[in-house]
């Protein structure tokens, strides 16, 4: 199980990148089309599709024999995507707590 929650750590690596060329794209391109308020889920939905298909080419890597070894990389990604985005808004980019978790409103 050890590691495969290393290779899980290893992988969600290149999902930085990634997420903030897909940030990158929102903010010069869905928001001027279409407003922060449709730009964002919109945002969210495109970055789902990309983690989707890149986690899929990832499978065969993960060498995992259970479904609970994968339901361990999804906690361990969910967890460092989490820790990242909070810590890298508040302490990198300034943002404060309240607008950080807005993002997590789905309303």
């Amino acid at each position: 199980m050890h590691a495969i929650i290393a290779r899980a750590c290893v992988l969600w690596f290149p999902l930085v990148p990634l997420a903030i060329l897909n940030g990158i794209m929102r903010e010069a391109w869905l928001v001027p089309m279409l407003g922060q308020q449709f730009a964002l889920p919109l945002s969210g939905v495109s970055l789902s599709v990309l983690i989707f298909l890149f986690t899929l080419m990832a499978l065969p890597w993960f060498r995992a024999s259970a479904a609970a070894h994968y339901a361990a990389v999804g906690k361990t990604w969910l967890l460092m995507t989490v820790l990242f985005e909070f810590l890298f808004g508040y302490y990198v980019m300034g943002e404060s707590w309240p607008r950080l978790l807005a993002a997590y409103n789905v309303l």
